[in-house]
């Protein structure tokens, strides 16, 4: 809890800048979900101001509760989400004058301690045009109509990530998607848009701690994540392919574009040294002869520095059961990799890869490719 409530000190702005073509009638525009609709981060119409500041093209700034998240719009509703300890706030605003419409909030008793860079507020909601749902790690799902009247609440219990949750939450299918990759109990989720019951679980054993917000192309939900991405049917969570090249931790988001899907991940593998097989660690460290490994007996070397990410569980002793999850580290160049994947109905999609000349990874940080006419920014 310190580590969060030290990235809440000061209360976050929310500040709508003023564009030349966005008057009051035109505050019907739709951002329905994290990076907009079909999660791109293009806006179709509208032209905005380059420069923008405290003092320059600003239409109004209002106080927030401390959060990560970034607001959703729907006609002249927007909405957004904080947390005030133990609160876990979603409020709608007038997007023509940032007065607060209504404020509503949920309460979660434990909260995973985070490394303070990120809060319990992170993930962004979605909309249909009718409802708001909000995603807190540490609660679960809550909707609410566009009156701020609670629908229905979904609890869950909170993914085990070290650094807090950060996929948002998309539509797809009648349902509520939401991507819950952590240490142990990784899956797919999909909660009934009207009602919050489970319609499907995709389990995903294989992967390990991940953020990206899971992309809905065609009815087709694809969610990056340890080692590979792999897409599944919006209806049912059958899963239909799946790619491989990607980083042990996906932070940013997959995107859509001239026919393709591409998957910007830091690094392709891990981007630190292959980690020894338990058993090479029992027979250097083993000291007592249990089969377990506390991180006192771990031998130097790469074993000992990702004591922390190889313990899933969090009990601190590893055990062959524990680590069965962890990524075998790949060795290599740190290099920028494009996993992209041609898209196919109903098959197994061409994979297509390109690692630029560039020798630097990108950012551990939830930012993704955009598609710019013939370019990947």
């Amino acid at each position: 809890m310190a580590g969060w409530a030290r990235s809440g000190g000061i209360a976050a702005l929310l500040a709508v800048v003023a564009a030349e073509s966005w008057g009051a009638d035109e505050v019907g525009v739709r951002w329905p979900q994290f990076r907009g609709p079909q999660g791109s981060g293009v806006a179709a119409t509208g032209t905005f101001p380059t420069p923008f500041g405290q003092d320059t093209n600003l239409w109004w700034k209002v106080a927030l509760p401390s959060g990560h998240s970034s607001p959703v719009l729907w006609g002249d509703a927007l909405f957004v989400t904080g947390y005030t300890e133990p609160e876990f706030h979603t409020l709608c605003l007038d997007a023509r004058s940032g007065a607060t419409r209504w404020q509503r909030q949920v309460v979660a008793h434990q909260v995973e301690r985070g490394s303070g860079l990120s809060s319990p507020a992170a993930p962004t909601s979605c909309t249909d045009g009718q409802r708001v749902f909000s995603y807190f790690g540490p609660f679960g799902v809550v909707c609410y109509d566009f009156a701020g009247r609670e629908i229905w609440r979904r609890p869950l219990p909170e993914p085990s990530t070290q650094h807090g949750v950060g996929s948002s939450p998309v539509l797809a299918g009648g349902c509520v998607i939401l991507l819950r990759d952590q240490d142990v109990g990784s899956h797919l989720l999909a909660l009934d848009q009207a009602t919050g019951e489970v319609r499907w679980r995709a389990e995903r054993p294989e992967f390990r701690r991940g953020f990206s917000t899971p992309l809905v192309v065609e009815e087709v939900v694809v969610a990056p994540g340890t080692l590979r991405a792999v897409a599944y049917r919006a209806r049912d969570g059958q899963e239909m392919w799946r790619v491989a090249g990607l980083p042990n931790e996906m932070c940013a988001s997959a995107v859509a574009g001239n026919g393709l899907i591409y998957c910007g991940g830091w690094t392709s593998g891990s981007g630190v040294p292959r980690m020894p097989d338990f058993d090479s660690l029992l027979r250097a460290g083993d000291q007592n002869g249990d089969g377990r490994l506390t991180r006192e007996e771990m031998p130097q070397g790469p074993g000992r520095q990702h004591f922390h990410y190889a313990d899933a569980d969090r009990d601190d002793v590893l055990t062959r059961r524990s680590t069965s999850s962890s990524p075998r580290f790949s060795t290599g160049r740190r290099t920028r990799c494009w996993p992209s994947a041609r898209r196919r109905a109903g098959r197994r999609p061409e994979l297509r890869r390109w690692s630029g000349a560039m020798r630097v990874g990108f950012p551990m940080c939830p930012r993704r490719c955009c598609i710019a006419t013939g370019f990947i920014c």
